[in-house]
């Protein structure tokens, strides 16, 4: 399949925000004639200025964030064949794999540590579906899994001030330690708190649920549940797991 051109791709993000050819033309100043030719390959590539003059019109025409701007931006030079200098190709490698960590549900506290401990190779490998991308609570695994991750040639960073593990570098942090069971409830107390709005919405015929901890135990709840009280208790059910493991 042939690779869109900068004018096909233009076009398309306009179509698919919903706005006309007239209207973007209008919000630039620019003559809607020029841009028609644009998106139609009738014309030649435009100057990086006219790149990102068009990018801010879809910007504000969408009213999107600064963020979405700038990734809209990028998109749209490097369409162009702009974006070729090597700080600026490192920038857009960098947002982009903010971009998959964010999708993945990493916090945002947490992208500008991770952006600086991984490589660039490592994240243009992800990017690209040649590396896996982990990210997952660290105590849902048992003692001695990351190490034994790191002596598989997998490559690991742990996040400071963060329960999660990113399976993706070969840094492992002296802090591994897991909570105990009762550390853990304490610290997520208040997100086991009855929530009334939520429990009213849901049906009162729902029935009674189980939720497995390994082979050896099962934790049953006899009431309706929120999203993220049965997402803790999935995590407390791990946790139990692991526990039972240990000798």
């Amino acid at each position: 399949m042939a690779k869109q051109s900068f004018g096909e791709t233009l076009r398309e993000i306009r179509e698919k925000s919903g706005i006309s050819m007239r209207g973007l033309a209008e919000s630039v100043d620019m003559d809607p004639a020029y841009l028609s030719r644009l998106e139609n390959s009738k014309s030649g590539i435009p100057k990086p200025e006219t790149v990102e003059k068009l990018a801010q019109g879809l910007c504000d025409q969408q009213n999107l964030d600064t963020r979405q701007c700038d990734h809209l931006k990028r998109q749209l030079l490097v369409e162009a064949g702009h974006l070729l200098d090597q700080e600026e190709l490192i920038d857009d490698l960098s947002e982009r794999f903010a971009d998959r960590l964010r999708t993945e549900g990493l916090p945002e506290a947490n992208i500008d540590e991770a952006l600086a401990k991984v490589s660039l190779a490592t994240m243009r490998a992800v990017l690209l579906g040649k590396e896996n991308l982990e990210i997952d609570l660290l105590w849902n695994y048992a003692p001695g899994q990351i190490a034994a991750r790191k002596e598989s040639s997998e490559e690991v960073h742990i996040l400071s001030e963060s329960n999660h593990v990113d399976l993706f570098s070969n840094e492992i942090e002296a802090d591994t330690a897991r909570p105990t069971a009762s550390e853990y409830l304490d610290r997520h107390a208040n997100e086991f708190t009855s929530r009334r709005r939520e429990h009213r919405m849901m049906s009162k015929r729902e029935r009674p649920r189980t939720i497995q901890a390994g082979r050896d135990a099962q934790i049953n709840i006899n009431k309706s549940m929120t999203k993220d009280q049965e997402k803790q208790l999935r995590l407390i059910a791990k946790l139990i797991e692991n526990l039972l493991e240990e000798k």
